[in-house]
């Protein structure tokens, strides 16, 4: 258990990255995915941006289940966000908007 100064660190320390994928093709969106979570840290957000029903799609899904890491999604026109909690397991869910 954390104590509440290990909380205020954490908190202070988090970084949250956007990465739009819109547009992009092959496996380029793929690659940057997975390069970003790999160097990010425990607590950090990668809030990821992709067309809604594009193959680009399907192949972040991939990677995202790979890792494991807790996802929110959400949608708004033709795009579909996924915002991923690193180190945080759990599995990739809908969430309200």
């Amino acid at each position: 258990m954390m104590t509440l100064k290990e909380k205020i660190i954490r908190t202070v320390i988090l970084m949250k990255v956007e990465v739009n994928l819109m547009g992009l093709c092959c496996s380029v969106p793929q690659l940057i995915v997975y390069s970003k979570l790999k160097k990010m840290k425990e607590g950090d957000l990668l809030d990821i941006i992709v067309e809604k029903g594009s193959s680009q799609e399907q192949d972040i899904i991939t990677v995202l289940q790979k890792f494991g890491f807790r996802t929110e999604v959400s949608e708004k026109d033709d795009c579909r966000r996924y915002l991923v909690h690193v180190g945080d397991l759990g599995e990739i869910t809908s969430s309200s908007t």
